[in-house]
């Protein structure tokens, strides 16, 4: 059963993490921004610039104060209130055949 379409990528998406408390969610794909929608209204937030390829993957860490995406550009970008924080190259991923970064975890101690 269906409960709810978001409607928006303009390509295929690749990833989407929701927050803890289930208020929203974030996708990511082809089309290179990072989507941030409202989990219960399905509303479009807002869109977060700034890789250069299509982007594989995102989480939230930090309490889902922070945001990492991880893509084809061979960058991991760390975002906190939607501005970017800091860029890491080659940075600690699991990198696919080519030179993208497929994916990105975070670790809560």
């Amino acid at each position: 059963m269906l409960v709810k379409t978001y409607a928006g990528h303009g390509y295929e998406v690749r990833d989407a993490a929701v927050c803890r408390d289930n208020s929203k969610f974030a996708s990511v794909g082809g089309d290179k921004p990072v989507f941030l929608w409202d989990v219960a209204s399905g509303a479009f937030i807002r869109k977060l610039r700034g890789h250069d390829g299509t982007i594989n993957a995102v989480r939230w860490a930090a309490e889902d104060q922070v945001l990492l995406t991880a893509g084809y550009d061979q960058c991991v970008k760390v975002r906190r209130g939607g501005e970017e924080v800091q860029r890491w190259w080659c940075l600690c991923a699991a990198w696919g055949m080519g030179d993208e970064v497929q994916r990105a975890g975070t670790h809560h101690a």
